[in-house]
């Protein structure tokens, strides 16, 4: 009977028939890769520590980037309901001895206390990936992200009032407040409008009206020339308004599988757009998929 873990493997890697167990340590190779993806990782290789004669059957092996990084070898324990016993950590641990390399024991039960403890003294580092089961899990992880943005933002036509004698005459500009929209020039490179974004500047990040006075030493000169007056001060009045968005930030695609490192340095989810991304040649090596291109249908074979 193919179970849910046969199931994942199916839809997301290969449709292939495989011996019990070997979709959860392809799945697993897989996810190793999905956490770290400049390392190398492979399926099912045999290993013989230095100097020794003995060789080791291993799950998954990763070998992190640079010649300094000690490998990682992985073994893969899908099992019912049974718990992972002390024995089977001891007798994992005899190959992790003569290899000389960090381990991780990884299966879809639980441990018992003796195997976490001995697990514990000997450095094994002990995780757990199961299928993701809606019901049980959904409630541990982030599903989703609502972004609310508030921005703020002055209206596009602020009034300006010149401070000028009252007996001052602008060649068709109104004394007083003034709309920016027929900006005069201002000593024939500035227009009104602006030197009122220039006073604005960085304005008050709260809905409401303001006003603001620049003095200006020397002063402004409005006008066409021989006719300008001179303006020794300007007031800025505005109106700044609040601009609202919400948006959802939603995770790609669906999630298949959690994985958790017992030490609480990994938890996370595996969707299907990660697992689909790698694919194991006939070596077990992990590696990006290629899609492969179609060839047009009106095209002629050769």
């Amino acid at each position: 009977m193919t179970d849910e873990i046969d199931l994942i493997y199916n839809r997301n890697v290969a449709d292939e028939k495989l011996k019990h167990g070997t979709s959860y340590e392809r799945l697993a190779a897989i996810v190793f890769k999905i956490l770290d993806t400049d390392s190398e990782v492979t399926h099912d290789v045999r290993l013989r520590g230095v100097g020794k004669s003995a060789s080791h059957q291993i799950d998954v092996l990763v070998r992190a980037g640079g010649e300094a990084e000690r490998s990682l070898v992985i073994e893969c324990r899908h099992k019912g309901e049974a718990p992972i016993t002390l024995g089977a950590v001891r007798d994992f641990n005899g190959a992790v001895i003569q290899l000389d390399s960090d381990a991780v024991i990884l299966t879809t039960t639980r441990f018992t206390k003796p195997a976490r403890d001995y697990a514990s003294d000997e450095g094994i580092r002990l995780a757990t990936m199961t299928p993701y089961v809606p019901e049980r899990d959904a409630g541990d992880y982030l599903e989703k992200v609502v972004v609310h943005v508030v921005g703020y933002v002055p209206d596009d036509a602020p009034t300006v009032e010149l401070l000028v004698d009252a007996n001052a005459q602008i060649e068709g500009v109104p004394v007083g407040i003034t709309h920016l929209d027929d900006s005069p020039v201002v000593d024939g490179e500035q227009t009104l409008h602006e030197i009122a974004r220039q006073i604005i500047g960085e304005w008050p990040m709260s809905e409401g009206d303001y006003e603001v006075r620049k003095d200006f030493d020397p002063p402004l000169r409005i006008g066409p020339t021989g006719a300008e007056a001179v303006v020794p001060a300007v007031i800025v009045r505005y109106h700044v308004r609040a601009i609202e968005d919400v948006f959802e930030i939603l995770p790609e695609g669906l999630p298949e599988l959690v994985f958790r490192l017992l030490d609480g340095t990994v938890d996370r989810l595996i969707f299907d757009t990660e697992l689909r991304s790698f694919e194991l040649d006939s070596r077990g090596n992990v590696s990006s998929r290629v899609e492969t291109k179609r060839p047009d249908a009106g095209a002629e074979s050769p």
